[in-house]
């Protein structure tokens, strides 16, 4: 039964997969079937997070490729109602421009300590909340029911202030690190 370890990574590797009928799905207006679909993959996160912590079915892989697929997931969704005007696109730019420094952050605290360390922070977690609260609104409001304007303009707000005030966090808490390591050494 050594096999069932692979179960986490094997749904992580099948919400990666998912990534392409969301875009497909949401390319052609189906937001029903995109919402779907993209709670699946969120079910499927869930699960494999579950599994791996529940029966220690950890992996290095695992611990790659799971943020790896919930970033291109966002990414992706996010881009595609960008295009199909579902989303201020000025909203998407913050978006990628806050993982842009970050990512920027982590390979020069890398490159600096020749280690990664990366803890999400509470506003970071909030951030990705917002996010897919405001994909599975845009969505729902596509195929299911229509979201008040006034919801959907505080998310949109409440985002905006998250991504902001996160970046600026993992900028700080990066300087912070840093510095720490220039007094150990």
């Amino acid at each position: 039964m050594s096999y069932l370890k692979y179960i986490p990574n094997v749904l992580t590797l099948f919400r990666l997969f998912l990534v392409v009928p969301v875009v497909i799905a949401i390319a052609r207006g189906h937001y029903q079937t995109a919402l779907l679909i993209f709670m699946l993959a969120g079910f499927t996160d869930g699960l494999d997070g579950f599994l791996a912590r529940r029966y220690s079915w950890q992996s290095e892989l695992g611990s790659l490729l799971d943020p790896l697929a919930d970033k291109f997931m966002m990414v992706a969704a996010f881009m595609s109602l960008a295009l199909r005007e579902q989303i201020p696109l000025w909203l998407l730019v913050m978006v990628m421009l806050r993982d842009l420094i970050i990512v920027a952050g982590v390979l020069f605290y890398h490159l600096k300590t020749r280690s990664i360390q990366m803890h999400p922070t509470l506003v970071g977690k909030a951030n990705t909340l917002l996010q897919v609260l405001l994909i599975v609104m845009v969505l729902f409001n596509g195929g299911v029911y229509r979201v008040p304007d006034m919801m959907m303009s505080l998310v949109i707000l409440a985002l905006l202030i998250s991504t902001v005030m996160s970046c600026i966090g993992y900028v700080l808490l990066g300087i912070e690190k840093v510095n720490e390591h220039n007094h150990a050494n």
